[in-house]
């Protein structure tokens, strides 16, 4: 809530037109993806990615899905984001990572 108290030394009163031009922090895009591994043999595929910042929120994608990371801890002043999923079919191309700081894309190695 915002409020404005504006005197003009006159007595008479006039509706007072506020802007408010909110321009949200752009963030520098600082992901990057660790490890990006489909094991074939155990149709699994782990992701691994870290940003300079807490709130990354950081989203995979891949295979058309897009899922939530999971935060793992602060470690040496990144934050590390981890995604598993134990039932991948087939391997995909590539995977990306995002959140509010951009993305970032990369192939997946498969073992």
């Amino acid at each position: 809530m915002v409020t404005v108290i504006a005197t003009d030394g006159v007595d008479t009163t006039s509706p007072l037109n506020v802007v408010i031009d909110y321009q949200p922090r752009q963030y520098a895009n600082s992901i990057a993806i660790t490890n990006v591994l489909y094991t074939s043999r155990k149709t699994t595929l782990n992701v691994d990615a870290t940003s300079d910042y807490q709130n990354a929120n950081l989203m995979v994608e891949f295979a058309g899905a897009t899922v939530p990371m999971a935060f793992e801890k602060l470690f040496k002043g990144l934050y590390l984001w981890s995604y598993t999923d134990t039932n991948v079919s087939s391997a995909p191309t590539a995977v990306t990572v995002s959140g509010s700081e951009g993305s970032v894309t990369v192939p997946v190695l498969v073992k």
